[in-house]
């Protein structure tokens, strides 16, 4: 009996000093959380399109992509925290025509690409 009552001692001990253990985060996950999000527009619409980020329900004007070409934007990290969902809305300048992607979830330090065509089914976007 008394070495149950001894070993459950020692076990509730290691477990409740285990739990209390102060853990130093890796020093490439720390460098990671503080890098933006970069997006990658290649526009190869007629049109000029205009980039803007939607999250939360609110949208916010990131830039203009002239047509034919690509552009790289940055975005900082505080706009979007870590792990929640965004997405991407493409209004062209002069049309009704619009593109939104799918829920994109991203982590800093991902990469967005987004390639527009100028038939929008074709558009296509992915995160590395």
């Amino acid at each position: 009996m008394k070495h149950r009552v001894l070993f459950w001692v020692i076990a509730v001990t290691l477990l409740g000093t285990g739990a209390c253990a102060n853990t130093v985060p890796s020093p490439f996950v720390t460098a990671r959380q503080n890098q933006p999000i970069v997006l990658n527009v290649e526009n190869n619409n007629w049109s000029d399109a205009v980039i803007h980020l939607v999250y939360l329900g609110s949208r916010r004007r990131l830039t203009q992509v002239g047509s034919m070409t690509t552009t790289e934007i940055v975005i900082p990290r505080a706009r979007v925290p870590a792990g929640r969902r965004m997405q991407i809305l493409v209004t062209f300048v002069g049309s009704s025509q619009r593109f939104l992607t799918g829920d994109l979830y991203v982590d800093p330090g991902d990469e967005v690409y987004l390639r527009l065509e100028r038939d929008l089914n074709i558009s296509s976007w992915s995160v590395y």
